[in-house]
């Protein structure tokens, strides 16, 4: 599991910055609700069934009490009895906000004279009884009652004989994790003459809270800072139910600069010889049927040259052996030269995105063609269909003939704060238009959590440029000029950047038209295609920059 990256040089760095925030509710009726006095109401109307429900909020919500089908948390008896019920869950739920599974727990109340502070007259209560909110007949989905007899269930009343004005009663969680309610009703006889009143109070529980089961890793902006471009990005956790991580969790995270294998990578193209196709004729996605235009004397002839061969191939990771392998039929990862020092990152496709397979990876050694050990893993189910990218931090740059001074070579493993981390991920300039992939991951509960994305890195943008073409006479309608492309803000060169085609706005009075890739004097060429006569064609480049076409970047 990755908690450090590789190497030594290091001009990307991710920094973690702390927010604040924490949780600190109670369950304690008489300190979280808003009370009314029975002096201010003498003469209340009498209670029906269920006519007084108190819901006390999850911990998250600061604990205030929510009004909707609540009146008060008192219960008004007579001029001379008014009582309160307090219910709080035992410390072991306290310490840790939630309940474990298959543990054993207690719930206790109070019910005490408001007037006095006494213990209530338990002559006058005909019957407590706690229910488990999600329940069927025979037992609860998320925990059971444990009565005096020892029997489970999922409502318990408490005989008449037995009520007492403060006890406890124990509860046994169950398998599943959630958010459910416990419910608490007395019943007061207020007096001979009177129908009974039943007081409901609903107290959320908690189980299994902060085991982290989302991450996103959002991009929030770019600047130019000091020579080096700075991509910001947002990293989010929350547990399966929406509730932030637990303060202190541990995050690290990472890149691969030089991919060399890619499960989705374009793999080498053929036209209808055979031949390898440029890389100034790759269509807008990359991948799949590749058309080109062709104009003779304005007729767009639409003729398909070849395909993509793609690397639909996806891994199989192994909790049980501690393994990443590709199928036997798959590229053959020893003649990639996969090292040890190289990173695994494992990728979200439709078919497989739990977080607890994503992420980054340590490798600890190639075992065969087809297969790799990793480092650490924590126990847990295999996953196979898994999209992948192996590569390491290093990258060529053809243009310099040096390194490309833009991976990270050491990332700290920090903490979240309120749920949320700041990375930032830095670069220089000459990685404008490339692509990278980054990482997350935590381990809670000593189990992986991890998130991972593809990045194309864009600096703050190039300067636009527009090309304009007036087809006069109709015999020379298209348009081709170079330009040559400068970033914003650094001012240097857009070296082999991948820029995106201009998009038709409008009424166009033209057929298509295309950007290409800028060579490493930062130089590209725009074609205007099959401009109408007498008109003039303008279009607007530079304003996106595609995504890199990831061939093998070693």
């Amino acid at each position: 599991m990755k908690y450090f990256s590789k190497g030594i040089y290091s001009l990307l760095a991710f920094t973690i910055l702390i927010t604040s925030g924490c949780d600190s509710s109670t369950r304690d009726l008489d300190s979280l609700t808003k009370k009314t006095s029975p002096i201010n109401n003498p003469n209340p109307t009498q209670s029906e069934e269920d006519n007084q429900t108190q819901v006390i909020q999850p911990p998250n919500t600061g604990g205030e009490i929510s009004d909707e089908n609540t009146t008060t948390a008192d219960i008004k008896i007579d001029a001379k009895n008014a009582y309160r019920v307090s219910l709080k869950f035992s410390d072991n739920y306290n310490q840790k906000g939630y309940f474990t599974k298959a543990e054993i727990g207690q719930i206790h109340f109070d019910i005490t004279n408001i007037y006095t502070g006494a213990p209530a007259d338990v002559s006058i209560i005909e019957n407590i009884r706690l229910e488990a909110e999600d329940r069927n007949d025979s037992e609860g989905k998320y925990f059971n009652f444990i009565t005096y007899s020892g029997e489970q269930g999922p409502v318990y009343t408490i005989p008449k004989d037995h009520i007492k004005a403060s006890d406890d009663v124990a509860l046994k969680v169950g398998n599943l994790s959630g958010t459910t309610n416990l419910i608490f009703k007395a019943t007061i006889q207020l007096d001979a003459n009177q129908t009974s009143s039943v007081f409901t109070v609903k107290v959320p529980l908690v189980i299994e809270k902060n085991k982290s089961s989302s991450m996103a890793i959002v991009p929030i902006g770019s600047r130019y800072e000091n020579g080096l471009f700075i991509d910001k990005f947002l990293i989010h956790v929350v547990d399966s139910y929406g509730n932030k991580a637990e303060d202190g969790t541990q995050i690290s995270a990472g890149v691969i600069n030089n991919v060399k294998l890619y499960s989705n990578a374009y793999n080498g193209g053929f036209g209808t010889n055979g031949a390898n196709l440029p890389d100034t004729i790759l269509p807008q996605n990359r991948f799949g049927k590749v058309a080109t235009i062709d104009y003779d004397n304005g007729v767009n002839l639409n003729q398909t040259v070849g395909y993509y061969q793609l690397k639909n191939d996806k891994g199989n990771l192994s909790r049980t052996n501690k393994t990443f392998n590709l199928p036997a039929n798959s590229i053959d990862i020893s003649k990639d030269t996969i090292t040890q020092l190289d990173t695994l990152i494992l990728l979200a496709n439709k078919n497989q995105h739990k977080p607890q397979n994503l992420g980054g990876w340590d490798i600890k050694s190639i075992d065969s063609d087809h297969e790799i050990s990793l480092l650490s893993m924590d126990m847990g189910e295999d996953a196979n269909g898994l999209s992948y990218a192996i590569g390491d931090e290093y990258r060529y740059d053809e243009c310099r003939q040096t390194l490309m001074n833009a991976a990270a070579s050491t990332f700290e493993t920090t903490e979240v704060k309120d749920g949320i981390a700041y990375a930032e991920l830095r670069y220089v300039p000459d990685m404008v238009g490339k692509t990278v992939f980054i990482y997350a991951n935590s381990q809670l509960e000593n189990k992986h959590i991890g998130i991972s994305r593809k990045v194309t890195l864009t600096g703050t943008g190039l300067q636009t440029q527009t090309m304009s073409c007036t087809n006069e006479n109709g015999t020379k309608p298209d348009c081709t000029i170079s330009y040559r492309m400068v970033q914003k803000d650094s001012g240097e060169l857009a070296r082999n950047v991948y820029i995106a085609q201009p998009t038709m706005a409008g009424d166009p009075v033209y057929k298509a038209a295309t950007a290409s890739r800028t060579d490493c004097s930062g130089w590209t060429t725009v074609t205007i295609y099959g401009i109408d006569v007498n008109k003039t064609a303008s279009v607007k480049f530079g304003d996106y920059i595609s995504d890199e076409l990831i061939l093998n970047q070693k």
